[in-house]
């Protein structure tokens, strides 16, 4: 009998305006989870466009709102079935409110949200505000973030963590592995480190090579304790283990080209994470090489969270 991670939630899968064939990464994605995890998948969408300083509230009626909401969401469920198993629930919410304030309500019973990252410019993303990384930044939930132009890797071809030093990793770590149990693919633990920059002080000065050696040592220890412990829970889980010099965001960059998901850390929790979800964080969610999962930050550990269960043995009849 195998054993892995149950999550009892559903998928949510956030929706924008533009029709489901646009945004078919994010429905090959999300239905494919759910098929895994053998849960409902959820098809969310918000009727009010989010509000921001540059930007001004709609003049149309809801009623036209509501109806268009209904009209893609009915769209969107034809298309979802081709690729959601027949046992599978599919189920539609539709929110009076911004589709950030449907999916963070979401979150707190959801085992995941998949959005897809529209591919539009820095100054209208300004402009109409981000989804993508209030959603990533506040939910409850982890959550899965594709770009426009994603190309679906082989099944099985990995899961990339990212292990930071300043100790936001747990849950990532955990989410990680699991999600490789889940793929039954390997796992690659990624921790990115850096020489000092002496010359911002002192000029240009090279580093002692009994220096580095220490820096990079003491990155593999920092990397074997955010991993210990977890092995055993997960003993089907092939782990590589990668400690690389440079910048973390360039280093997930070339590690994640050939994965099939890339986890890493959130670094605040609740609503005030929008000020901390990371500068490398937000580099993935941006122009990550594939689909990226944020994990809520450390503050969930307080206790178990939702979308993280026990574990329980699973089989044919599951």
């Amino acid at each position: 009998m195998n054993t892995q991670i149950a999550r009892t939630g559903p998928v949510v899968l956030g929706l924008d305006e533009r029709p489901a064939e646009e945004q078919l990464a994010a429905v090959r994605f999300a239905a494919a989870e759910a098929n895994r995890r053998r849960v409902a998948l959820v098809l969310a969408h918000g009727c009010r466009p989010l509000v921001t300083a540059t930007s001004f509230e709609p003049t149309d009626p809801p009623v036209d709102r509501e109806r268009r909401g209904m009209e893609l969401l009915a769209g969107a469920g034809k298309v979802v079935r081709h690729h959601l198993d027949a046992a599978r629930p599919l189920e539609v919410r539709l929110g009076q409110g911004s589709g950030v304030d449907l999916l963070l309500e979401l979150s707190a019973s959801a085992s995941l949200i998949v959005l897809q990252r529209r591919s539009i410019g820095a100054l209208r993303r300004w402009h109409t505000g981000s989804t993508t990384s209030r959603v990533a930044a506040e939910a409850e939930c982890p959550v899965v973030v594709l770009r426009d132009d994603h190309e679906e890797q082989l099944a099985g071809s990995g899961v990339v963590v990212g292990v930071d030093e300043r100790g936001h990793a747990g849950l990532a770590v955990e989410a990680a592995f699991a999600e490789a149990a889940l793929r039954r693919s390997t796992l690659t633990a990624v921790h990115a480190w850096r020489t000092p920059d002496l010359a911002l002080t002192y000029g240009y000065l090279a580093a002692e090579p009994s220096a580095v050696d220490e820096l990079e040592q003491q990155a593999e220890i920092e990397l074997a304790e955010a991993l210990a412990g977890f092995g055993e829970q997960h003993p089907d889980v092939v782990v590589r283990r990668a400690v690389v010099s440079g910048a973390p965001a360039a280093v997930l960059d070339a590690v994640g080209r050939t994965a099939e998901l890339m986890v890493i850390g959130r670094h605040g929790t609740g609503r005030s994470a929008s000020l901390a979800l990371g500068g490398v964080a937000r580099h993935c969610i941006a122009a990550g090489p594939c689909p990226v999962m944020v994990v809520p930050g450390a503050g969930a550990e307080r206790q178990r969270p939702h979308w993280l269960t026990a574990e329980v043995a699973v089989g044919s009849g599951f």
